[in-house]
């Protein structure tokens, strides 16, 4: 099952974090332990993209982050995804839709995401948000690490 089409107005905008205080907010998101997925491979090196509602009381609230890093010219590793909106699968795949759109923008193929063995949360939200298993033999053994995959 999918991540369902977002319904919400276009007072959404997707955008890369482009200052330290913006990843920081990002960070503080995925820390806050809501709906997340958090890669055991999230190093501090990543691009953070995010989700900012333009109709928010501040007037540009983050609502969702993603970390992310190329692993090649063909493939993109989602590194980590947070959301705070109740409707997080509206969230989630919009997110995930934009993400796939800066993939094809730069000529990658596949988004790809790791998890640590045995963590079946974020296996559930990962296939939830459109993710599948691969055996991907170009993507880095890690050992203890499977891999999912989506097409972009």
């Amino acid at each position: 099952m999918g991540v369902d089409e977002d319904p919400r107005p276009s007072g959404i905008v997707f955008r890369r974090l482009g200052t330290p205080a913006e990843r920081s907010r990002a960070r503080a998101l995925l820390d806050a332990a809501g709906p997340a997925y958090r890669s055991p491979r999230l190093a501090g090196d990543e691009v953070w993209f995010g989700l900012f509602d333009l109709t928010a009381a501040n007037g540009a609230a983050l609502t969702a982050a993603a970390a992310t890093l190329p692993t090649s010219a063909r493939v993109l590793e989602a590194r980590a995804l947070v959301w705070t909106s109740a409707h997080w699968s509206q969230t989630c795949g919009r997110l995930v839709r934009e993400l796939a759109d800066v993939c094809r923008a730069h000529g990658a193929e596949w988004m790809v995401a790791a998890v640590a063995d045995g963590d079946t949360a974020a296996v559930h939200l990962l296939r939830r948000a459109g993710f599948d298993t691969t055996s991907d033999p170009g993507l880095p053994d890690t050992g203890s690490i499977e891999w999912l995959m989506r097409d972009v």
